[in-house]
């Protein structure tokens, strides 16, 4: 009883936004155990731990280092894909 009572004391004096938070930090926790929620966090870590994306460092790369301009590396990226569709249609025949 005691220990209920100090509890509520507590969480009298304690502010609206810790006491949201800690809400917030169960629910999390709760969702964590879903395993609709797990196996989805486990994907993307297994993800990128076996193909890891360097998309960022080369994006640094390539503006700030050798100072091509934004619509220089988009365009790398446009012939790259039309390059894998036509590989591909090639491929096929």
């Amino acid at each position: 009883m005691e220990q209920s009572v100090a509890a509520q004391a507590d969480s009298e004096n304690e502010s609206p936004f810790l006491t949201k938070l800690r809400r917030n930090m169960k629910d999390i926790g709760k969702a964590m155990m879903m395993p609709e929620i797990y196996l989805v966090i486990l994907f993307f870590i297994l993800n990128g731990v076996i193909s890891p994306d360097f998309g960022d460092f080369s994006y640094y790369f390539m503006l700030n280092e050798i100072r091509i301009s934004k619509f220089q590396y988009s365009m790398l990226g446009t012939i790259g894909q039309f390059t894998s569709i036509f590989g591909t249609m090639f491929y096929e025949n």
